[in-house]
């Protein structure tokens, strides 16, 4: 993790920080009343539909669909519960940020769930945690309305960036 690399849980309000150097992810699930539909309406407007639309029949391996001719930048992320592929998503995202120098990542896939899995949010912050060693990337957002999803990340979050120290910690005094 970059020296001022920063994951940081919020409590969302839907006010998007348009700022320089911005970019917006959101799973790859657009029908019924999801965050991605939620972004297309409230930063992009209608115009952006077809773009999203193309995007999401032409998914790449990686899971990653970079959309950058929107502004802010959108990456939607292939939707799947799996453990594994969630860490490497994370990986994925993280490594498409800093193809397309992105600083500031708003990760706004989590919001609208109900009851937030602490198995799925771990998988995510530790892929986030452990990927972004020299990447241009400084801040990861998650914006969170649901008041026990926002406790629950925040409690998940601290556990691995305690683990993420000692880890970083014993490794360079081994050097």
């Amino acid at each position: 993790m970059s020296a001022e690399m920063k994951v940081i849980v919020a409590r969302s309000n839907w006010r998007i920080p348009f700022r320089e150097n911005l970019a917006i992810s959101s799973t790859g699930n657009y029908h019924g009343f999801t965050p991605l539909r939620m972004l297309m309406r409230h930063c992009y407007g209608y115009h952006a539909d077809k773009d999203v639309e193309i995007g999401l029949s032409q998914t790449p391996a990686s899971g990653i669909t970079v959309l950058g001719n929107l502004s802010p930048k959108l990456f939607i992320v292939e939707k799947t519960k799996d453990i594994q592929r969630l860490k490497e998503l994370a990986h994925a995202l993280v490594q498409a940020a800093d193809d397309n120098q992105v600083q500031h990542l708003l990760v706004c896939s989590f919001d609208n769930c109900f009851k937030l899995n602490p198995a799925i949010i771990e998988a995510v912050f530790d892929g986030f945690l452990n990927f972004c060693d020299g990447k241009a990337i400084q801040r990861i957002t998650v914006p969170l309305s649901n008041e026990d999803n926002y406790h629950k990340a925040r409690a998940v979050l601290s556990r691995l960036r305690y683990d993420y120290v000692v880890k970083k910690y014993k490794r360079d005094e081994l050097v």
